[in-house]
């Protein structure tokens, strides 16, 4: 698609160029030009320097031939606008003889052109679709996506270690041009391996991974909206392995500015906002959590039978908010 954005719509833009530099002969217009003309060589560029050495034995010739194409095509509507620009001075100047060749030859060159492979638009078309499906770029997403996918499947068997996962999406996140575009993929397979590795009460193995995604993928990577279910498990972890430690990094570097505002909707998230807070005897701060996951959804019964509320259970602040919520 960059491609075809690339070598269709700009050259379009420097026809229009180039007909109102052929018909107003005005130096704003040859300017106009001059400047399109640039901005298309440093297009291709750039699009050298995507893949790799121009001059390289893999694409050096593809390029070319592309290059030379689309010049071509530049040259053909140019030559054609010319002859038309000629034809239509004649006509109106009463050379009607002169006038009719040159509209006989705007018709004929570009056919002319063509019927000669000249310019190939179905040479040019395949070109581009050669080009895309060589793209090393394109390679490179896919052939991580795929690395990827398959450590995490690694990743949620017990049987098999998290190395490879951490190996590889650490690995990802610091070298791949793409390393945004796999926010969600960071954020929902860490938490699917978090997950499973906490029920299993495996929580080496899950601090691992919410350490990983911390300090190696998400500098690296976005916040995604996915990140907070990692977030609210990274809690859950904390309190049920007694890590005072984890829990307040989570808070820290992985939260940060999200938890002291009202941006967070996820209710789950607030819930365990509200355990974590529970736990650590920070009323106030539990409180406000409580409130907020009450009105987003969660149900009062519920902080009404998990245990990490129960120091407060006959609390009547505690009591009266869940009263007023239901």
């Amino acid at each position: 698609m960059e491609i075809l954005v690339c070598f269709l719509i700009i050259p379009a833009i420097m026809f229009m160029a180039a007909l109102v530099a052929i018909y107003q002969h005005g130096l704003i217009a040859v300017a106009l030009w001059s400047v399109l003309g640039a901005l298309y060589a440093g297009v291709i560029f750039q699009l050298f320097k995507g893949f790799g050495d121009p001059l390289g034995r893999t694409h050096s010739f593809e390029w070319l031939e592309f290059f030379r194409d689309s010049f071509s095509a530049l040259v053909l509507i140019t030559i054609t606008l010319m002859i038309y620009y000629a034809a239509v001075h004649f006509l109106k100047s009463g050379s009607y003889l002169f006038a009719s060749f040159f509209l006989i030859l705007t018709l004929m060159f570009p056919l002319t052109f063509v019927l000669t492979d000249g310019f190939s638009p179905s040479k040019f078309k395949n070109l581009i679709v050669s080009l895309d499906k060589k793209n090393p770029f394109k390679q490179t997403y896919e052939k991580s996506d795929k690395a990827l996918k398959a450590a995490f499947n690694d990743g949620m068997n017990d049987k098999k270690s998290i190395r490879p996962f951490v190996k590889i999406s650490t690995k990802i996140a610091k070298s791949s041009p793409y390393a945004k575009r796999f926010s969600f993929q960071f954020a929902n397979y860490s938490t699917k391996i978090l997950i499973s590795r906490t029920k299993n009460k495996d929580y080496g193995a899950a601090k691992k991974i919410v350490n990983n995604y911390i300090d190696n993928i998400l500098p690296f990577s976005e916040y995604h909206q996915k990140t907070n279910d990692l977030a609210s498990n990274a809690l859950v972890l904390s309190v049920l392995s007694n890590d005072q430690k984890l829990g307040q990094k989570v808070m820290d570097e992985l939260l940060g500015p999200h938890v002291e505002t009202n941006t967070i909707k996820n209710e789950i998230l607030l819930f365990n906002l509200a355990c974590y807070y529970a736990l650590k005897r920070q009323k106030g701060k539990m409180l406000d959590f409580i409130a907020r996951a009450l009105s987003h959804g969660k149900k009062a019964e519920q902080f009404l039978s998990d245990s990490d509320f129960e120091y407060y259970w006959e609390d009547k602040e505690f009591i009266a908010l869940l009263q007023s919520g239901k």
